[in-house]
């Protein structure tokens, strides 16, 4: 399949209609190999996408702000989401495809737009430095983020990376790139 360009994409806040179209599309052996477990259930998989719209509930998370948003076609097909979790001054940062959209760019279009939309938050400070994880074996993650100037790091030990998990490789894109 060729390669999809930029306006082949929309991303739009997260929001209940994409909630079943997102379980149908993610919820799928062939993208938990990737991210490693799966959610138990159709059902706490769209508990888990309704968490993440209703963002921080807990005190102790006021603090961050969750950017959650849906990737479909122009023609409203939902083909996965895109994520950063702001906290401690830096963006984790996420995103899932459905395994008939890889390798078409789609991702590299989302994280460019993600990064745009990261540093619009902070006109005057400058981009946000952004980390993400990933298991060893997803190879087209890695790739894809080191197109995007994140590079392999040790888990920071100044500030937590909620999405860490024990084995997880750790990659980081500085503010200034």
């Amino acid at each position: 399949m060729s390669r999809m360009s930029y306006p082949d994409l929309l991303v739009e806040p997260l929001h209940e209609d994409h909630l079943e179209p997102l379980v149908q599309a993610l919820l799928n052996p062939e993208v938990y190999a990737h991210i490693g477990e799966r959610p138990a259930s159709h059902e706490v998989y769209k508990a888990q996408l309704r968490r993440m719209i209703a963002g921080p509930q807990r005190a102790e998370d006021a603090d961050q702000l969750w950017l959650n948003f849906a990737l479909r076609r122009p023609g409203g097909v939902v083909m996965g989401h895109l994520q950063a979790t702001v906290h401690h001054g830096l963006a984790e940062v996420a995103f899932l495809l459905r395994p008939d959209c890889w390798g078409q760019g789609l991702g590299s279009a989302a994280l460019h737009w993600l990064h745009g939309h990261l540093a619009s938050l902070r006109p005057t400070q400058g981009a946000l430095p952004c980390w993400a994880t990933t298991i060893p074996p997803n190879l087209r993650c890695q790739a894809l983020l080191e197109r995007h100037g994140y590079r392999l790091r040790e888990l920071p030990r100044t500030v937590p990376l909620y999405s860490w998990d024990p084995g997880d490789l750790v990659y980081h894109r500085p503010d200034t790139a």
